[in-house]
């Protein structure tokens, strides 16, 4: 009898277990609920996608209002909390809510797409802000940035960034010709073919484990739930 109360102890203590080490928590963003990750971060894809505009809808953490062919008027879910750093002489902005470090700028000129993937290579060079993994962001992470009303010099961006990069390349493709544009001028995103048009870059970089502990993020909360289950482990010994 003993032995099954603690064989039912211990599933129940693996199911929370388990339950923590998915620690998936919810969040209201702007009308959306929006789902975040175990380290309390809300992950957007890092990896560059072919996207088409079909598959602009399916974005996470986007809203599109208006569709005008290959030109998509949306903006951000997100509620994001942006910080302001020097770092080396050298200005950044630190999302704590998904967990990416923004060049704060990015390019003082016009560049077209092959261009920006070199001006990328030359930033890593250089190790700015200490840094040698800077790229140019996904679609989802460019988006990211729309802002649902205009905030910083009559963009659509948050008044932490330069408003000089009116609008930003996306490391995103769609076959081998086309390529995708986020304009903070007027709440967009945009699809074109490469080659044809020269536009800014806002180059990002996702944070290392140690980086988002410092930023603080749900750490604490995790921490006081393994010392529970810890506390828990030991009764039943």
């Amino acid at each position: 009898m003993i032995a099954e109360k603690i064989i039912e102890k211990s599933t129940k203590l693996e199911s929370l277990v388990m339950l923590v080490s998915r620690h998936i928590k919810f969040r209201k963003g702007k009308g959306l609920i929006t789902a975040k990750d175990a380290t309390g971060l809300i992950r957007l894809r890092s990896s560059y996608n072919e996207s088409t505009p079909s598959q602009i809808h399916l974005l996470p953490h986007i809203r599109v209002r208006e569709r005008h062919n290959n030109i998509f008027l949306c903006h951000s879910t997100i509620s994001h909390e942006y910080k302001r750093k020097k770092i080396r002489k050298d200005s950044v902005v630190i999302d704590k809510v998904t967990g990416i470090m923004w060049h704060r700028s990015g390019s003082t000129k016009y560049m077209k797409f092959k261009k920006a993937r070199k001006w990328i290579m030359a930033l890593n060079r250089n190790g700015y802000a200490g840094y040698n993994d800077w790229r140019l962001p996904t679609l989802e992470e460019a988006a990211s940035l729309l802002e649902s009303d205009s905030v910083r010099d009559g963009c659509f961006i948050g008044k932490l960034f330069s408003g000089k990069q009116w609008e930003i390349w996306s490391g995103d493709i769609d076959g081998k010709k086309l390529a995708w544009l986020v304009t903070f001028a007027n709440g967009t995103m945009r699809q074109v073919r490469i080659g044809s048009v020269s536009s800014y870059i806002r180059p990002v970089r996702s944070l290392d484990r140690e980086s988002r502990m410092c930023m603080g993020q749900s750490i604490l909360g995790t921490a006081s739930i393994f010392e529970s289950i810890s506390a828990r482990t030991t009764r039943l010994g």
